[in-house]
């Protein structure tokens, strides 16, 4: 069995080196495009790409469980299918209000790619891929 550590730091957004502070930034305006009636939990992801590049999702909710998507698996599937071959950075995850983020079951059950702790935005680096 493979064992995996994830460590983190929390950091005021000042702190962040800028390609991480427009990414944030980008999962503050993902967030906005979500659609989440049913929770009013309003949140969005961006990836950013080894070309620079940033890559967007929200979460989009559906009355029928769990046919909706997470913000994170939103913007990596994305990725993923239209941006083939380019290696994800970094992942940056905003909650528009409320409780801190927290990453859930389906998404952590894609694999130890990374991981979001208590914050109201968190940004994960040194992902060298996804497990999709």
């Amino acid at each position: 069995m493979d064992e995996y550590k994830i460590t983190y730091r929390s950091y005021e957004e000042e702190e962040l080196p800028e390609k991480y502070r427009r990414l944030v930034e980008a999962a503050r305006k993902a967030s906005e495009r979500s659609y989440a009636p049913y929770s009013r939990f309003r949140v969005g992801a961006a990836c950013l790409l080894r070309d620079g590049g940033i890559v967007q999702g929200c979460n989009q909710e559906s009355p029928v469980f769990p046919a909706g998507i997470c913000a994170e698996r939103n913007a990596l599937f994305t990725a993923c299918s239209g941006y083939v071959g380019q290696v994800i950075l970094a992942v940056a995850v905003w909650a528009a209000e409320g409780d801190p983020v927290m990453e859930f079951g389906l998404r952590r059950a894609q694999g130890p790619d990374a991981g979001t702790y208590g914050a109201r935005a968190a940004v994960i680096g040194g992902c060298i891929g996804t497990s999709n």
